[in-house]
């Protein structure tokens, strides 16, 4: 009897070439366009990187605006090359401590930080605005190793544990005194206004 042939092959399934099934690219792989699969080689290993944070607060005015600082809510943005898709994403006070507030305040330019969850984090983002803006929460508990990149595997399992609207993490991170000016004014990251209302969140499960 002989085998189906693979048609169409969709977006990260291959197949060889002649009568033959479509097979899917294993878990966690893909970066395979449609029609163009012939051998599992192809599927590329799915690792999620971090391109950006921000930590947000909620700006009063007639449309829904943050702004971003050395204290608030942590958002962070990723992106993985190999499906060429982004995702800003919060996370679960699960499993942070200072070590990792620490790693986050100083990767924005500001020195030690201090984090936690409810009732804070809605005093900084009202609890309908972040609902509203639909971001994944990540428990960061469930991997181990460098959260800066983060294999498909592991945001699954990040997804899986989940946690509800007030358990999403905040973050203050002191703000460092720039001895260069008389003025002892402190050295803080450009602020980013954003209005809500044009932002895109590409989900990635």
């Amino acid at each position: 009897r002989t085998a189906a042939s693979c048609s169409p092959r969709l977006k990260n399934q291959y197949s060889a070439v002649g009568p033959s099934p479509c097979t899917d690219c294993p878990a966690g792989t893909g970066g395979v366009a449609a029609g163009t699969g012939t051998e599992e080689a192809q599927c590329k290993e799915i690792v999620w990187k971090m391109t950006g944070a921000a930590l947000i607060q909620a700006v009063a005015g007639t449309e829904p605006q943050i702004d971003s600082g050395s204290q608030g809510v942590l958002v962070v943005t990723t992106a993985n090359e190999v499906e060429m898709e982004t995702a800003n994403v919060t996370f679960c006070n699960s499993g942070y401590d200072n070590t990792t507030a620490n790693m986050i305040c100083q990767l924005l330019g500001f020195g030690d930080g201090t984090f936690g969850s409810s009732p804070q984090n809605f005093k900084y983002v009202p609890e309908s605005l972040l609902s509203s803006m639909s971001m994944p929460r990540l428990a960061g508990d469930d991997c181990a190793g460098n959260l800066l990149a983060i294999s498909a595997e592991c945001v699954g399992k990040m997804m899986a544990t989940s946690c509800e609207q007030d358990e999403v993490v905040w973050i203050k991170c002191a703000e460092v005194i720039d001895d260069r000016d008389d003025s002892s004014s402190t050295k803080i990251s450009a602020a980013v206004t954003l209005v809500i209302v044009n932002i895109g969140f590409a989900l990635f499960w």
